[in-house]
């Protein structure tokens, strides 16, 4: 695996606040996911991945779903895309000089296409999971 990816990245870690967030979550194993959240819904999707040459990751999505509060409605899963990335040195509010990745063209899942997702931590423990309660147990 691509080390350098291995991590949880957000579009809002690094700044003071915000209603909404967008996490995407490389682990180790070759699993992850993104999901966006704001208060009352959620979009989540699973993906397997793999290093696709330097600087290229390929993202497999196999789950995908939203949440609101009427309930838990399954999404077309999107398809499988291979995309370019750097991780950069940015400054943000919070963090003068935090590691952010900047992907050179939008997943096909992510709600903020245009965004580059600060790291908010490298471990990716088993057990870990996305912010949503009403996941099953497959992850």
């Amino acid at each position: 695996m691509s080390a350098d990816l291995v991590g949880r990245w957000s579009i809002e870690h690094g700044y003071h606040s915000a209603m909404e967030d967008e996490e995407l979550v490389f682990r180790a194993d070759g699993t992850g996911w993104c999901e966006w959240s704001r208060p009352g819904i959620t979009e989540f999707t699973a993906f397997d991945w793999e290093p696709a040459g330097t600087g290229a990751v390929r993202v497999t999505p196999n789950r995908a779903a939203r949440g609101e509060s009427e309930g838990i409605v399954e999404l077309d899963v999107p398809a499988a895309a291979e995309v370019g990335y750097a991780v950069v040195e940015e400054t943000r509010p919070l963090y003068p000089g935090m590691e952010v990745l900047a992907l050179r063209m939008p997943l096909p899942f992510a709600v903020f296409p245009n965004e580059s997702y600060g790291l908010s931590r490298r471990e990716t423990p088993d057990g870990d999971r996305p912010h949503i309660s009403w996941l099953d147990d497959e992850l």
